[in-house]
């Protein structure tokens, strides 16, 4: 009896030492001596604490994006278009863009989307065509 209770008290222990939670709606990425070698979602994790930790931290909520587009036709009559964009960050890709500020982000998505309204727009493309090859 004392040997299993000896047993359970080590497994818990283990999990404490080598488990942590991350919260809902948040990302973190987790560095091996100070590398980033992964980026987790929402939910228990499991880290090997003498070389890995959680270095940062972030959001993972919606977020919305506006911006204005001047978009010119075939007859070059210049079209005043508002754009509402909204997108959620990925917990897997976090580590993609971890050299990126929220505004060099969102910066890329508008004029990404802009490109893909003026061709819309000029060469009046179905828009489904055009969606499929974001």
């Amino acid at each position: 009896m004392l040997m299993a209770l000896a047993v359970v008290a080590l497994v818990v222990c283990m999990v404490l030492l080598f488990a942590a939670v991350v919260p809902q709606y948040t990302g973190v990425i987790i560095t091996r001596l100070g590398k980033p070698v992964r980026s987790v979602g929402p939910g228990l994790v499991f880290l090997f604490r003498p070389l890995e930790q959680i270095a940062e931290t972030h959001p993972l909520r919606r977020r919305s994006l506006n911006a204005k587009l001047n978009a010119e036709t075939k007859d070059e009559e210049i079209i005043l278009l508002d754009l509402s964009i909204e997108y959620e960050p990925s917990a897997v890709d976090l580590i993609r863009f971890l050299g990126f500020t929220k505004e060099q982000l969102e910066s890329a998505i508008a004029e990404r989307i802009k490109a893909l309204c003026s061709i819309v727009v000029r060469e009046k493309k179905d828009r489904d065509e055009v969606l499929d090859n974001l």
